[in-house]
């Protein structure tokens, strides 16, 4: 594929064979509403991510293409697929990685698929992912003499799709400092809290006051105070895990502290 990236390739490029019609942009492809859940676990080095992907009953469109933001220094690649997608290591040039469903298993309006699996020496962050509604043929747009315009509004993952922030690979830091990065998993801690991943507020203030004190013991040269403090969140993390946090936040959080408390 290209760096335009035809949406749902293949209808597409049948539509624009067959005849001449006045649209002018390609239909909405974000028309759904689908939750992604994640989960990580580590080999070593190697990081293994694994999604579940829910389209909800009110949703208007199948989904069709799932595909996630990936960091272009850091190796990830798929090594799993659910029973009738497609997968695609590097889609286009567009820094993203993902699958693509045959039409008989498009994600229907209350549907559930699991298998999606990448493996990666990425550092677990929250990036963008991009889910693709599925384009009936009679609403995708006709060109006379099936050629298309170079350029044509809604033809791109990134620009026509459901934008969502998951769990997935990010870069490792290529300097360790410890309050540099111990910020860093405050502001991971936060946007989990935002996304819902802590869905507690008692248990949210519990973690960032952990997180504050070890803080505050690093500035100071307290370095055995703060993996203390840092070991107490991890346990925290644990006991939460399926109660208060979902399998996201404590893979998210969990790997980043463990990166951390080894390089201590």
């Amino acid at each position: 594929m290209n760096s335009r990236i035809i949406l749902f390739a293949l209808c597409l490029l049948c539509s624009l064979a067959m005849g001449t019609a006045n649209a002018q942009s390609v239909p909405s492809a974000a028309r759904l509403s689908v939750s992604i859940v994640g989960e990580v676990s580590s080999e070593q080095n190697v990081r293994v991510y694994r999604y579940r992907l829910s389209n909800d009953q009110g949703s208007h469109q199948a989904a069709a293409q799932f595909v996630i933001a990936k960091a272009n220094d850091v190796d990830s690649e798929v090594i799993g697929t659910p029973v009738g997608w497609l997968y695609n290591n590097n889609v286009g040039d567009l820094g993203i990685i993902g699958w693509t469903a045959l039409a008989e298993t498009l994600v229907r309006p209350g549907q559930t698929v699991t298998g999606f699996e990448l493996r990666s020496e990425g550092l677990p962050s929250i990036v963008d992912a991009f889910v693709v509604g599925f384009i009936p043929f009679d609403e995708l747009p006709k060109f006379a003499h099936g050629e298309a315009p170079d350029s044509l509004p809604g033809t791109t993952v990134l620009e026509n799709s459901l934008k969502l922030r998951v769990l997935g690979p990010g870069l490792p830091p290529q300097d360790f400092d410890p309050v540099t990065f111990l910020l860093r998993i405050i502001e991971l801690k936060s946007e989990a809290s935002t996304l819902g991943w802590i869905d507690q507020s008692g248990i949210s203030n519990s973690l960032q006051a952990k997180l504050n004190a070890a803080l505050e013991s690093l500035k100071r040269g307290q370095t055995e105070s703060a993996r203390n403090q840092l070991q107490a969140c991890l346990r925290e993390l644990e006991a939460q895990k399926g109660k208060h946090l979902t399998a996201d936040a404590v893979g998210l959080l969990g790997a980043n502290l463990i990166y951390m408390l080894d390089r201590m």
